[in-house]
């Protein structure tokens, strides 16, 4: 007798159920298993001799199901299982939880039929199994791209192209698909059952390479015959989940493609830091030599805010006169624009000048933002938490002091947008956050109405950046200030991207306003790669930060500081490794805490420290080199 470890395909269930069998499964085996009532789909992955745990089944308070008779078998590949194994062990978490955000969420639900994954094609050569680097300009990437399909398809091997967002989805059927629509899959999200089902028809019966187009999370959805995986855009926060267990796609992708012996290729205009380590180090390739410096369309002017006009006045201005000058004969001349902000709503913060008090969300502590929406032609002002979603209607009084003299601090894109259209028509400026680009559709209306319309400003946050597909005239950003307030460790390296992205999408001039002048501009300047990589590297060995140590980020809530239970217990479970525990953020109701492991790069996943992280009960969050540990 076996008992057979499985975990069950459905909406939310993560946990392992343990049932015994006369028959043994391979692991990644596909069975129909009861479940409360019911027989739901679920994967194999542990099987035990029931005679060696003896003791602990008599030992035990209850009694396990049988597992009924299979008539049929199938599963994921042995390549897949062992990636979500290691996975498990790289994010400190359970082998379960991967497969779980791995598999597509319509072949959890049962929406799709759990689709065979075939182990690699033996006839393909196997390949260096380093991952390649490729920095090159988006549009010298996609020129390369094609030779790359048309070399794939000649060798009679399908081609996957990993992107991170929907938008690019369409970019890049556009760019490749042209002449080969026929062998062409494009999977993602927003795709109809229908849809999706026909994708998945084509991609299990389809004997033709294939051209493979997916966002992450279908992109585990392989086929024998794979030769190239792109992780496109790879240093884009949407390769991380953002639930438990917050896998990290990329890693996840890299050690699929090691397993399988297939090439990878990680691309982008700006790579991550942590990709030209792997260069150095000689555990990645580059694609091509790796270049000292980027030649960009778009040149970098900065302005500084502190002039002495400004100075004069003692007044507050959003705009400076050379901004302003230089928007008004962008809109003489019928130009394209797009100005860039880093805070949403009105302002980030909201502030009482009586007591000092900074109004914050009882949930989490984080300073409220004021944002503006519209109901019925009525405005409406909210205080909201980017924190944890906790919204409630603005007050005019402080609720502290009960002052009337609060005070919005900081920029916020609805209050540019205010100063924008008193200088310009209405209709010419568009604004695009997450209020008037709630979907994809009403993101695509807002970019085509821009596109469609000469003489016009496209006023948006980070959201609107992949929405930028052609180039525009002249772009800004508003407030470099408000970016470097952002607390995360590799902010130097986000401004930087943002820089030398603008001046990939921008055909003029890309203006900086700011009060702070700094080495991140000037390598923006200059396009200086090289440099801005061996300064940040520097940095981050210094202060031993990624790629030269692993973060193991731990956070929970407490009702008060002042006996912390669970901070003890963290305390003397890390002890020898030198734990750091800390208050994030305060509020009247609760306190969220934090902890932080540094553990050598080369030394992780660490086995000793693996085992303390899954004594952790699930009310601590455990997160691996996330962005912000504050």
């Amino acid at each position: 007798m076996f008992i057979i470890e499985v975990i069950p395909l459905g909406k939310t269930s993560t946990q392992s159920l343990s049932y015994f069998s006369h028959k043994t499964y391979e692991r990644g085996a596909l069975i129909q298993a009861p479940v409360r009532g019911k027989t739901v789909s679920a994967i194999v992955i542990g099987v035990t001799d029931a005679f060696t745990m003896k003791a602990a089944l008599r030992a035990a308070t209850f009694s396990l199901r049988k597992l009924p008779e299979q008539t049929g078998e199938s599963g994921i590949s042995r390549t897949l299982f062992e990636t979500a194994e290691r996975g498990a062990r790289f994010h400190g978490t359970s082998i379960n939880a991967v497969l779980y955000a791995l598999l597509p969420r319509e072949v959890r639900e049962g929406t799709l039929p759990f689709l065979k994954y075939a182990e690699h094609n033996d006839s393909i050569p196997a390949h260096d199994s380093k991952p390649r680097i490729f920095v090159a300009p988006f549009e010298d990437r996609k020129v390369e791209y094609g030779r790359m399909v048309r070399g794939s398809f000649a060798a009679q091997r399908s081609i996957i192209f990993v992107v991170p967002t929907l938008e690019y989805i369409s970019q890049f059927e556009d760019v490749l698909k042209k002449g080969i629509e026929n062998h062409t899959v494009s999977l993602h999200g927003n795709l109809s059952p229908s849809a999706l089902k026909k994708q998945y028809q084509i991609l299990q019966e389809e004997t033709h390479p294939l051209l493979i187009i997916t966002t992450p999370g279908h992109a585990f959805t392989e086929r024998s015959d794979v030769g190239t995986i792109v992780v496109e855009h790879e240093r884009s926060g949407a390769y991380v989940g953002k639930t438990r267990p917050y896998l990290d796609y990329r890693f996840m992708l890299t050690e699929y493609a090691r397993l399988r012996g297939t090439t990878i290729l990680l691309a982008d205009t700006v790579v991550r830091s942590e990709e030209i380590f792997m260069l150095e180090t000689e555990k990645a390739t580059p694609f091509y030599e790796q270049p000292k410096r980027l030649e960009l369309p778009g040149t970098l002017s900065v302005l500084s805010l502190d002039t002495e006009e400004t100075l004069e006045k003692a007044v507050f201005t959003l705009l400076t006169k050379k901004l302003e000058h230089a928007l008004d004969e962008a809109m003489k001349q019928k130009k394209r624009v797009f100005l860039y902000c880093a805070r949403r709503g009105l302002a980030p913060l909201v502030a009482c000048i009586d007591c000092g008090m900074i109004l914050r969300d009882p949930e989490s502590g984080a300073p409220l933002a004021l944002l503006r929406t519209m109901k019925s032609g009525i405005e409406e002002r909210w205080l909201v938490s980017s924190v944890s979603g906790y919204r409630t209607r603005a007050s005019d009084l402080c609720p502290h002091c009960g002052s009337w003299r609060l005070r919005e601090r900081g920029i916020g894109i609805q209050h540019v947008y205010d100063e924008l259209i008193k200088r310009y028509e209405k209709d010419s400026v568009i604004l695009f956050d997450h209020q008037t680009a709630q979907t994809p559709k009403k993101a695509a209306t807002l970019k085509n109405a821009f596109y469609s319309k000469k003489g016009s400003i496209l006023l948006g946050t980070t959201l609107a950046l992949p929405y930028l597909s052609k180039p525009v005239d002249m772009s800004a950003v508003v407030s470099m200030d408000s970016l470097r307030a952002i607390p995360s460790w590799r902010q130097q390296e986000e401004m930087f991207a943002l820089l030398m992205s603008l001046r990939e999408k921008t055909h003029g001039t890309v203006y900086l306003q700011t009060r702070t002048d700094d080495d991140v501009t000037e390598f923006a300047k200059k396009g200086a790669l090289d440099t801005f990589y061996t300064q940040e590297l520097t940095t981050r060995k210094d202060f031993f930060y990624p790629p030269y140590a692993v973060f193991i980020h731990l956070s929970w809530k407490e009702v008060s500081t002042a006996h912390s239970s669970t901070k003890q217990t963290l305390a003397e479970l890390f002890a020898q490794y030198h734990i750091s525990l800390y208050s994030a953020l305060h509020s009247e109701e609760s306190v969220l805490q934090c902890g932080l492991l540094r553990v050598p790069y080369d030394s992780w996943p660490h086995e000793d420290i693996l085992a303390k992280l899954k004594t952790l009960p699930p009310s601590i969050r455990i997160m691996i080199n996330p962005d912000k540990i504050v």
